[in-house]
């Protein structure tokens, strides 16, 4: 899955500690919305809903306007709340239209809500927009079109995200599972023939 989460910025600090800091931060710089914005993703990242929303919506008060939406989004992605994730989600998107994490947030948000087909649309109009995608994009790309009984389009986007990563062995063994469980053995052979000779030796195959 595509990982906008905030543990990315605080991995290397105790959540509770890293609230803590921001808290003295923040009770010397009031009206400093970014400052807000940071301890809110520091609750976000420890799963305090409650107290991340106070402080998305302290930020916004403070001029930050829609970006606070794009926030919301991603922490009512990381709830499991879908509906409230989309709705901020098309908020920020509105005024953004190509951002490539929205669109992704909207992707994942959608599939969790059980809508496949706007998930895949939404993935597909990210891609192109992201700088350094890697492997984990295309195999969840792919398995959205499988379960939409849409082998070939899986293997496309395989296919497409191996020749943009320009090789990625990854990629290239999940287009031989996925041709292989769907009882497409010329093309699983095809792409057998196709991997290093390391990974072609191994009992699996």
């Amino acid at each position: 899955m595509l990982n906008f989460s905030a543990a990315n910025l605080f991995a290397h600090v105790a959540p509770e500690t890293l609230s803590e800091d921001l808290t003295e931060q923040v009770a010397a710089n009031q009206m400093n919305a970014q400052l807000l914005l940071q301890r809110a993703e520091s609750y976000r990242y420890s799963k305090n809903w409650e107290s991340a929303l106070a402080d998305y919506a302290a930020a916004e008060k403070l001029g930050m306007g829609e970006d606070v939406s794009f926030y919301r989004a991603r922490m009512y992605l990381d709830a499991g709340q879908s509906a409230d994730s989309i709705s901020e989600a098309k908020i920020f998107l509105k005024h953004h239209p190509n951002n490539a994490a929205v669109l992704g947030t909207l992707a994942y948000a959608y599939q969790l809500s059980g809508n496949t087909v706007a998930a895949i649309a939404m993935m597909q109009a990210a891609l192109p927009e992201l700088l350094a995608p890697t492997a984990d994009y295309y195999i969840d790309l792919s398995e959205w079109y499988q379960k939409e009984n849409n082998i070939q389009a899986a293997l496309e986007i395989l296919d497409a995200g191996n020749a943009r990563l320009h090789g990625s062995t990854a990629l290239q063994i999940r287009a031989l599972e996925l041709a292989a469980a769907n009882g497409n053995f010329n093309e699983a052979l095809y792409r057998l023939a196709a991997l290093p000779e390391n990974l072609r030796s191994q009992p699996a195959w």
